[in-house]
């Protein structure tokens, strides 16, 4: 059995040995949707939407309409929508009055005319799903965070299946461990809007990652040293990994995982892990790049620093990391 206190990728041990549990309805509702503007290949996020109602309707792409398909580089709007477990694109040209379907590596799926869908969200945004929590109240100085702390840029890239810069926007659930737990351990899913990857291992993700983190604020609270939550309203650099990708061939519908004496869901496979502690993000700000915990230190470190240097200059050094790195190992899992 895991151990209490363990991060989303240690309670995989259990996964294995775990039936399946109850699929989601496939009519739940969409609890979000996140709005990105693209200019010029750049994407800026606008807003969040809670509960934005049902999908805009397309109809599939016939073969006789690719020719004229609006591209990606034509001035337009990216609305991903998201619930447990899943998350869907599309895009609104708004100079041409449509909306179209899209998966995550750009792929125009459906299109239809926009049915004021656009202007109804638009009108509804908001910065973030709600105000940023405090702090929990009963951090357990005591027990470490687990996970490794590596001390360069390339064991950071190595480790990473993706790594995004954006905005924390919401708190997507914070929930005992499992959920079904009476605690003290407890976890937060942070939800994320992705400006630009810096690195996409597996495939093209949508740019709205779920972070999954040791902690949460329920009750008395419950954090460990040295795994600093993500805040929202901040902007990161996020260093994450993909339970889905690893070790599990036939995946469940849901991670679980057991810590004593109770046992259920952990986590949907479309999470991600922050597994590096306070080295899974970097805090960007307007003097600069900060721990996203100041009384923890990177240190030691060697190498070029990533922490108090330009957001620019912290970029390029992990792109110039991870073009050395290419070709990235592929996943073997059929």
């Amino acid at each position: 059995m895991c151990p209490a206190g363990i991060a989303l990728i240690g309670a995989l041990c259990s996964v294995l040995q775990s039936p399946a549990g109850p699929e989601r309805p496939a009519d739940s509702p969409w609890r979000v949707a996140v709005v990105f503007e693209v200019k010029g290949g750049r994407r800026t996020y606008r807003g969040v939407v809670p509960n934005p109602g049902a999908l805009p309707a397309t109809a599939p792409v016939r073969p006789d309409q690719s020719d004229g398909l609006p591209g990606a580089a034509e001035r337009h709007y990216e609305i991903w929508y998201s619930r447990d477990g899943e998350t869907v694109g599309f895009r609104h040209y708004p100079g041409r009055g449509e909306i179209a379907a899209v998966s995550a590596d750009g792929v125009v799926k459906g299109i239809g005319p926009d049915d004021g869908t656009a202007a109804r969200l638009f009108g509804r945004m908001r910065r973030t799903t709600g105000p940023a929590p405090p702090p929990p109240r009963n951090p357990e100085a005591s027990i470490a965070c687990p996970g490794s702390r590596p001390d360069r840029i390339e064991w950071l890239c190595r480790g990473s299946d993706f790594i995004a810069v954006g905005r924390v926007i919401g708190i997507w659930r914070n929930a005992y461990s499992p959920i079904n737990g009476a605690g003290p351990e407890q976890h937060t899913v942070a939800l994320f809007a992705v400006e630009e990857f810096l690195l996409e291992r597996y495939s093209l993700s949508p740019p709205v990652l779920k972070v999954y983190q040791v902690g949460g604020y329920l009750g008395r609270g419950f954090a460990l040293h040295g795994c600093p939550l993500l805040n929202v309203g901040d902007r990161y650099i996020v260093f994450v990994y993909s339970p889905a990708k690893h070790f599990v061939k036939h995946k469940l519908p849901y991670i679980e995982g057991t810590f004593p004496p109770y046992t259920g869901k952990l986590a949907d496979w479309d999470e991600v892990s922050a597994h590096y502690g306070e080295r899974s993000s970097v805090l960007l700000t307007l003097a600069g790049t900060m721990p996203m915990d100041p009384s923890v230190s990177w240190m030691p470190w060697k190498g070029e620093a990533l922490i108090g240097v330009p957001e620019r200059t912290a970029i390029n050094r992990i792109r110039a990391v991870v073009e050395k790195l290419r070709p990235l190992p592929r996943e073997q899992n059929d």
